[in-house]
């Protein structure tokens, strides 16, 4: 039998119930972003955000694979697409050199 001193106890419980369960707002953009790491080496970077902006701010500090077979920390960024838009990178060097990390 529910007795009134159980109330509080329900209540605590049934909010943190609520704060566990409640969904989490995915970014429903995935960004790749043709990088510059601290080497001078060009790299690529994948991410998932709000906007390009935030990709090309965000990107900058993230580990890149980079065009020599390296990981290395992103320095700066010279341009990021949005693939799923059918957005391609204007340099076709690195176009093709990304398309031979695909296969």
């Amino acid at each position: 039998m529910f007795k009134f001193r159980n109330a509080p106890l329900a209540l605590l419980c049934l909010g943190m119930s609520t704060v566990v369960t409640a969904e989490r707002e995915w970014p429903e953009h995935k960004f790749t972003c043709q990088v510059i790491t601290e080497t001078g080496a060009q790299g690529l970077v994948a991410l998932q955000t709000h906007s390009r902006n935030h990709a090309e701010e965000g990107v900058k500090g993230l580990e890149a694979i980079t065009n020599k077979g390296n990981r290395e920390k992103t320095d700066s960024v010279l341009q990021c697409i949005e693939p799923a838009n059918d957005e391609k990178f204007s340099d076709s060097g690195f176009r093709a050199w990304v398309a031979s990390l695909e296969e």
